[in-house]
């Protein structure tokens, strides 16, 4: 996974223009410097901010403008975000902000923390007296889901034209999915789950969208929207088709890019 990292923060920084088979390297912020940074996210407020997410559980918040200096910490989760202290794919993995943030104020998170080893989903808000910083005390947890080792925890959330949460999680770790958990569908690991935040229910705070492909399955979780994924670190939709598209890290040799049907079985790990 640290390849994919690494290639997926040289695209975030670096801006590349390819002319007959050469391209140029151009540093889009020289005055700029982060932390192991995993993502970087516009807001859709309109602000012409960016929100750079760095791993340990910070994010920071500058203007998009190549002559930036200066940065605000908009969010910090660093007490709060435990990772492995070797090898890590833990930590503070996805970003989401509400279809109506520049309303609401809400922002969604997806982060690692132990006792037990689990993947957390958070909602927090930002702060009435300053847009530039989030509320630390507004955190309200939608969802936990138990990680059985320290890698493959998915990472990526993002809101779809329907405006629900989709959330991937890997297959809980170790190599070759060894609790076979990209084929049960009783559990979230291996999956693309997408849930209704904005109604939620007496016993959970978010509800199930009535047409997810496994509502009527007594045998599935109801929030799966597709499984059998190793470890779908990143997915994105297009936005001419409106296909969902989706980075699987594969295991070894392989690699694979999936467009993502509701109900599919991708084949992790069969």
């Amino acid at each position: 996974m640290l390849g994919i990292l690494n290639r997926y923060i040289t695209s975030v920084f670096i801006f590349f223009s390819i002319i007959q088979g050469v391209y140029f390297v151009e540093d889009a912020f020289p005055n700029l410097s982060f932390t192991d940074p995993v993502g970087i996210y516009d807001a859709g407020d309109g602000s012409g901010r960016l929100f750079i997410l760095e791993q340990p559980g910070t994010i920071k918040v500058f203007n998009n403008d190549p002559e930036v200096e200066d940065v605000n910490i908009f969010l910090n989760i660093t007490s709060i975000v435990d990772q492995d202290p070797g090898y890590t794919e833990e930590g503070l993995l996805g970003l989401a902000f509400h279809p109506n943030f520049s309303e609401s104020g809400y922002f969604y998170v997806v982060y690692t923390d132990y006792g037990p080893k689990r993947n957390v989903i958070a909602r927090y808000e930002v702060s009435n007296s300053d847009s530039n910083q989030a509320d630390i005390l507004s955190a309200l947890v939608i969802l936990e889901v138990n990680q059985p080792y320290t890698n493959h925890n998915g990472g990526q959330m993002g809101f779809g034209s329907d405006g629900y949460l989709y959330i991937s999680f890997g297959d809980g770790g170790s190599a070759g999915d060894p609790q076979g958990n990209g084929q049960n569908l009783q559990t979230l690991l291996g999956t693309i789950v997408r849930i209704d935040i904005d109604n939620p229910t007496n016993e959970q705070n978010y509800s199930i969208p009535s047409d997810n492909p496994f509502i009527s399955n007594p045998n599935a979780l109801n929030e799966i929207y597709a499984y059998g994924l190793r470890n779908m670190w990143r997915f994105s939709w297009d936005p001419l088709t409106g296909l969902l598209w989706g980075a699987d890290v594969g295991q070894y040799n392989w690699e694979e890019i999936d467009i993502i049907y509701p109900g599919l079985n991708y084949g992790w790990n069969t």
